[in-house]
């Protein structure tokens, strides 16, 4: 729970740390709360340690490597016309 200050009356009113609308109970007047904690994940990707990309990647470029290979596109010819 956190404290917060109804806007209306501007008493201390504890609501949950959770994004929503709630209901002064001290003036029953409604009001918004926006978590801190909920906008701390929208830039998760710009937070991802470059080398997470990089593994990333040689991962897929392993995984069509392999499919080629299964699928015999690996040999002279095989792709093209």
């Amino acid at each position: 729970m956190v404290e917060v200050e109804c806007p209306a009356c501007e008493g201390e009113v504890d609501v949950p740390n959770i994004t929503g609308h709630y209901t002064c109970p001290l003036c029953d007047a409604e009001f918004e709360f926006e978590s801190p904690q909920s906008t701390d994940g929208e830039d998760d990707l710009a937070t991802i340690n470059p080398i997470v990309y990089i593994v990333g990647l040689m991962v897929i470029a392993i995984v069509l490597n392999i499919l080629a290979s299964v699928l015999g596109l690996d040999k002279p010819g095989a792709g093209g016309p």
